[in-house]
């Protein structure tokens, strides 16, 4: 599994759209959506706040490692 799709497992877990976890986070909407489609990736400073919100590790993100 890719990371992006990590990130959408993640989110839809927490049953969070992916405009609520842009506010969250400080991220555009279509942010979300690019990294979750694997178009682009978020930075190392966004992987921190996307993995605090989503109470996620940072290698289960990235990696698939927990």
């Amino acid at each position: 599994m890719a990371m992006g799709e990590r990130l959408k497992e993640a989110r839809e877990k927490k049953e969070y759209t992916q405009k609520q976890l842009a506010e969250f986070v400080g991220a555009r909407h279509n942010s979300i959506s690019n990294w979750e489609k694997g178009k682009n990736k978020p930075s190392t400073f966004m992987i921190e706040r996307l993995c605090k919100v989503l109470e996620v590790s940072p290698s289960y993100l990235i990696s698939g490692d927990d």
